[in-house]
């Protein structure tokens, strides 16, 4: 059985923000331990559009 299927994942997300590098560098050095891969999420605000003349704060 492959060190995969035993240990699952590690994940992390970041945005660009030093917090975030910090926990990248800490779940790297888990992933390590664990003999786990490492899964990084990116995660972006992205626009959205609710229709013509529809604020978000009108969606209930």
């Amino acid at each position: 059985m492959s060190a995969n299927a035993i240990n699952p994942p590690v994940m992390v997300g970041i945005d660009g923000s030093e917090t975030a590098a910090a926990a990248t560098r800490w779940a790297a050095v888990d992933a390590v331990h664990h003999r786990a891969p490492l899964h990084i999420v990116y995660g972006i605000a992205a626009p959205v559009d609710f229709g013509p003349n529809i604020a978000f704060r009108d969606i209930h």
